[in-house]
Parts: structure tokens; sequence; C-alpha cells
């Protein structure tokens, strides 16, 4: 399944959701987000080699499945929709080995 981008209603952030599969432990999965699609781009959060992800700015929230596998994973973007010093966001979900 791909990942998906909504506008959280509750928490006014963007939203991305995906899934995580516990057995590929041999790759590192990176949430990015930017005010635009050239970036620059800035790492939320991270999960390397299967464990789960960890925040790398200050207030990144990260809800994950604690069961099952794969695990849905969504990642909330740390600007409000409303802020108008970031009316515009985008996120991404980069995966390297």
């Amino acid at each position: 399944m791909l990942p998906t981008a909504t506008a959280s209603a509750w928490a006014h952030t963007l939203q991305l959701n995906f899934q995580r599969y516990l057995d590929r432990n041999d790759i590192t999965l990176t949430v990015q987000a930017a005010d635009d699609p050239a970036g620059p781009w800035t790492d939320l959060t991270q999960s390397t080699n299967g464990s789960a992800f960890i925040g790398l700015v200050p207030g990144v929230n990260t809800l994950e499945l604690a069961f099952g596998n794969p695990r849905s994973v969504a990642v909330f973007d740390i600007y409000q929709t409303t802020d108008p010093a970031h009316p515009r966001r985008f996120m991404r979900l980069k995966v390297s080995q």
C-alpha cells in the first residue's frame, strides 16, 4: 500500500499514513516535511532496522499500531494547517538501505 497524506481534522496538521513491515530490518524509513516540493526537506521521524519510529524534531507525533505485521503508522506534521508562516506543507516517506 502506498503512503497517503490527509489533513487531520482533530490535530489540524498534515498526516502521512503508511505501513511498516517488521521483517524488513535492512532499511531505514524517514518521514520528511517541507513547505515546497523542491525542499528543503526536514527529517521528522525515523525507523532503522525494523525498530519503532524515533522523533527527530520537537513536536512531531507518530502513532503506530502495536500489533501485527505490517503495522499501520501515522505521522503528524509539526505545523498546524492554520499556521500563516507555513501555508503549504508537503510530506514524504524516504526509504533507504
